[in-house]
């Protein structure tokens, strides 16, 4: 854990917080109700972001609260202003940066009889996400795969290139 950091005005509410060495969480981000936060050599958290889950007690029964854990592996970064909802795993590789800001990764949805479904998301290794994308439950996105600004990802991807789920086109 040498050199690993936390700044200030976070809070952070987990039951095991690991911080590999040069791992830091800057600041200003509300980190809540996690079993597990590892971030491992040179991983990141930087400004404004929301991580957390629901408080055991509050919700469905229907959620493993021992799912509610979070990696981020070796020199990975979540910049600014992101939402993760970790309802289940999230789990990030190495060198996967969450570029700009306001990416959202959801672990849960509802059926139209408001029955709780959840899925874990993982982030193989070497992926750009720009900003603003959405990230829906139960999904993988595969290694060596970059992501446009504004997408939904609401299934996994499963062959490496870029990816966008807009079309430029002209509209007058």
């Amino acid at each position: 854990m040498r050199g690993a950091k936390i700044g200030f005005l976070n809070q952070i509410l987990v039951d095991k917080l690991s911080l590999e060495n040069n791992a830091s969480i800057s600041k200003m981000n509300r980190i809540k109700s996690i079993n597990i936060l590892s971030l491992k050599d040179n991983a990141e958290i930087r400004s404004g972001n929301f991580i957390g889950a629901p408080v055991r007690g509050t919700v469905d029964e229907a959620i493993n609260f021992e799912n509610q854990n979070i990696y981020v592996n070796r020199n990975s970064s979540i910049l600014r202003s992101n939402y993760f909802d970790v309802v289940d795993e999230i789990i990030i590789g190495e060198n996967v940066v969450f570029g700009g800001n306001g990416s959202e990764i959801w672990t849960h949805g509802f059926t139209v009889n408001r029955e709780m479904l959840s899925g874990k998301v993982i982030f193989e290794n070497d992926i750009f996400i720009g900003s603003n994308c959405i990230f829906t439950k139960g999904i993988t996105v595969v290694s060596e795969t970059t992501i446009a600004p504004a997408s939904v990802i609401y299934k996994s991807i499963i062959e490496k290139g870029i990816y966008s789920t807009h079309e430029l086109r002209r509209v007058k």
